[in-house]
């Protein structure tokens, strides 16, 4: 019964890499360029999409009864701050989907392996064909305080397993005393396997945020929105 434990978890195994690998191999003939803007234009794309999903009643649908008699006679501006709040947490969260799946696309172009499913991890790969390495990453190291159990208790399990853990700040400069807590230069340089990665992604990003006008998308659907109040409760 146990070589046949051990023979399907070899299978099992062997199923996610051989997928990580046909899927690897879409983007293994990838500039670095043409990586990081893929990934950069899809948060421009998703921003703007969640946004222009919302509509007057899942705006407004879960105002409290205080903000709806504290804004009662200044509905204009609680939408306009509604829509600057959706926006800019629309953003936030896909920043950290599209910097998960920039890792992913930077260890397959240095020759990595991606592993599929890696929950509760953020990030799963193989480097050099045999270090496998479990990957949590945050965007800065003060966000570690409220889930510093979760992080301890997910790094022993890694361990356990005879894998390599290691914490990721990708926008945190600071040092860290803990050897697998990795800053944001160090990170880049894990993740892409150079020691300049942080600067070549840095002036690859450098003026793409020129495309993403938070003001343009705020002022659009705010206008669409208002006009759609004003239809419903105002005619």
């Amino acid at each position: 019964m146990a070589g046949l434990v051990l023979k399907s978890t070899a299978v099992l195994r062997f199923l996610a890499l051989h997928q990580a690998t046909n899927i690897d191999n879409i983007f293994m003939n990838d500039s670095l360029e043409k990586i990081v803007t893929r990934n950069f234009s899809s948060l421009v794309t998703e921003t703007r999409s969640k946004i222009e999903k919302e509509t007057i009643q899942t705006i407004l649908g879960n105002r409290t009864p205080l903000t709806v008699n504290l804004f009662s006679d200044n509905i204009s501006d609680y939408l306009y701050f509604l829509v600057c709040q959706r926006v800019t947490t629309s953003f936030s969260t896909r920043l950290g989907k599209v910097i998960e799946k920039l890792c992913e696309d930077l260890v397959t172009y240095r020759g990595g392996q991606i592993i599929q499913n890696p929950k509760p991890y953020d990030l799963k790969f193989i480097l050099n064909n045999t270090e496998e390495y479990w990957i949590e990453i945050k965007s800065i190291g003060g966000q570690n305080s409220s889930n510093k159990q979760t992080i301890l208790e997910r790094k022993m399990s890694a361990e356990d397993q005879g894998k390599n853990f290691r914490l990721c700040m990708y926008n945190d400069d600071k040092e860290f005393k803990d050897d697998y807590i990795l800053n944001g230069k160090q990170f880049w340089n894990f993740i892409l396997g150079e020691n300049d990665s942080l600067d070549k992604i840095f002036k690859l990003l450098k003026g793409k945020g020129i495309d993403l006008s938070f003001q343009t998308i705020i002022e659009e659907n705010f206008n669409r929105l208002k006009s759609e109040y004003e239809e419903k409760h105002c005619y």
